[in-house]
């Protein structure tokens, strides 16, 4: 059986649900976690370690699996509205071997470099991304299986800008800026939870994982002159890759009141290959006749992405039948993320296309996760929660285009109504980042390094909604 047909009707499905997001929007600022799962979850901040105890335990703390009665399966849809500020949109930079995509970096091109600007102007963006989850689970008395099918953890930037009216010799040229960095992991998991002594559980999430990733950088300078020749710079690569990850969870009701929760995700490596392009302008001469053409090289890469180890504990108070509280600390390890791309070509055969573990600049963090609910009725709830979400970054990595440089500070609300056998949740999230400032140097004309301070900010607004039955 050739499985050829097969893998590349499931690139085209991973890319047609990686591209959602940027279909629409100008820049797609993304995290590098999960957004969660389960409208009510949401609503109460993500505090679902310790609490775990609907659909959505599957990727919170498989653990709280054991405790659900009955089967169940939910639908859910999210949408993202965000808008990001910066100082400054991009830097122009001399030296190709210091590019840094995050940071909006581009080369200048040979032929221009006396007129092009070192950075663009300031900008605001904005973005909207549609997401869908999917998700089963089956109890058999102090079992449960579960599976679905939801995005894991993945970050990107999409960045389009123009400029004009630099050159004073000729202010009709222009400059085209594009950059569009994505990288996920979906996630098909499968988890099995077991009950011990009907108040102890323990949960396992094996998950086969999808990873995509894809970088398009380009840059062209536009002359006003028609009978010259635009120049181009461009950088883009695409790959599929797979790999299998691995959730452990544990959950004790310690009292009627009380119960704790922890969750372990271990490291694992997603592998694949792709296809990698190259184009910038070289200048060659012939006798006294010299020109700027397009150089470009092409090649099949591999490429390895390593997902760092997380984990969690959370406490859940339940004062009475009606109430509910649960507070999370959850901690990332980001600085483990690593990214290798390689050619295998031969030594000398390529001269842009180079093997490359980028530096991503992320530090490890620690999330702090509050949530509460509050049933009105037997059939209706109220909820709301807050997120502090702090930054990977690092100060010197300021840029519009690095995703998640400012801290995350978040509220959130929800309501779930539960009829016969089905039940709906909604949630409401705003994401508030504040004024954070980095210091980021730029290479001027004379090629000294002047240092540039930049201002970053945004906000965001989230709504999910989730459809269940009960059977």
């Amino acid at each position: 059986m050739r499985l050829d047909p097969l893998v590349n009707a499931l690139r085209r499905l991973v890319v047609v649900l990686a591209l959602i997001p940027m279909l629409s929007a100008p820049v797609l600022a993304g995290g590098f976690e999960t957004k969660g799962l389960g409208s009510r979850a949401l609503a109460m901040g993500g505090a679902a370690i310790g609490l775990a105890d609907d659909w959505s335990a599957i990727y919170w703390n498989p653990a709280g699996l054991a405790f659900l009665k009955g089967s169940a399966v939910h639908f859910e849809l999210q949408s993202l509205w965000s808008q990001q500020r910066t100082s400054m949109s991009v830097r122009n930079i001399s030296v190709f071997s210091d590019l840094d995509y995050l940071a909006g970096d581009f080369v200048k091109f040979g032929a221009t470099r006396d007129v092009e600007p070192d950075r663009y102007t300031n900008k605001t963006l904005g973005a909207f991304i549609p997401t869908p989850d999917l998700g089963w689970y089956a109890n058999f008395g102090d079992y449960t299986l579960a599976t679905g099918l939801y995005a894991t953890s993945g970050g990107g930037v999409a960045w389009k800008d123009r400029l004009t009216g630099f050159n004073e010799a000729s202010p009709a040229d222009s400059i085209d800026g594009n950059i569009q960095l994505g990288f996920f992991t979906l996630n098909v998991p499968l988890a099995f939870a077991m009950k011990f002594f009907d108040r102890i559980s323990v949960g396992v999430n094996v998950a086969g994982v999808i990873g995509y990733n894809t970088r398009e950088v380009t840059k062209t300078y536009q002359y006003a002159d028609a009978t010259r020749a635009p120049l181009k710079f461009e950088n883009s690569s695409e790959s599929l890759s797979f790999g299998v990850g691995l959730d452990v969870g544990v959950k004790a009701k310690v009292t009627r009141e009380f119960s704790l929760g922890a969750v372990l995700r271990m490291p694992y490596t997603v592998t694949g290959s792709g296809e990698s392009r190259f184009e910038i302008p070289e200048e060659s001469c012939a006798g006294g006749d010299c020109q700027w053409t397009q150089y470009v090289e092409e090649g099949n890469s591999q490429v390895e992405t390593e997902q760092p180890l997380r984990w969690g504990v959370g406490l859940a108070y339940l004062p009475n039948h009606r109430l509910k509280f649960d507070v999370d600390l959850y901690w990332v390890g980001h600085s483990q993320f690593i990214t290798r791309s390689a050619y295998g070509a031969p030594d000398g055969s390529l001269r842009y296309l180079a093997d490359s573990s980028p530096e991503w600049g992320f530090i490890d963090t620690f999330m702090v996760r509050t949530g509460a609910e509050y049933e009105m009725t037997k059939r209706s709830a109220v909820r709301t929660g807050f997120i502090y979400d702090p930054s990977p970054f690092k100060a010197e990595r300021a840029a519009l285009t690095s995703p998640r440089f400012t801290d995350g500070y978040i509220w959130t609300a929800g309501y779930g109504h539960r009829f016969d056998s089905w039940n709906v949740d909604f949630a409401y999230q705003f994401a508030y980042s504040p004024e954070r400032r980095g210091t980021v140097e730029t290479m001027g004309p004379n090629g000294e390094m002047t240092p540039e301070e930049l201002a970053v900010t945004g906000q965001g607004h989230v709504a999910t909604v989730t459809l269940g039955y009960l059977y």
